[in-house]
């Protein structure tokens, strides 16, 4: 993957945004709970970014949930270029 290519499967449909509209959390609540910019998180959301290892752990640990629950195994396994 260079560092223009876009992920090639993103998550339909978005799990991240999903968990995050159950619990009832605002992107900006959430960005700023995790430490992710508010338009980075938007990307993620979007399937635009792929989520380094950092921003995973933060996700999961904020939400509680396993990481299988907000990215299916097999996705997002290669670390994003910054």
């Amino acid at each position: 993957m260079n560092l223009f290519e876009q992920p090639t499967t993103p998550v339909e449909p978005n799990r991240l945004r999903l968990l995050r509209a159950r619990r009832r959390v605002s992107q900006l609540r959430l960005a700023l709970a995790t430490g992710i910019h508010p338009t980075r998180l938007w990307r993620l959301e979007n399937g635009l970014r792929v989520p380094t290892s950092v921003e995973r752990s933060a996700l999961v640990a904020y939400f509680c949930v396993p990481a299988g629950e907000i990215w299916p195994e097999g996705e997002c396994i290669r670390e994003a270029v910054q």
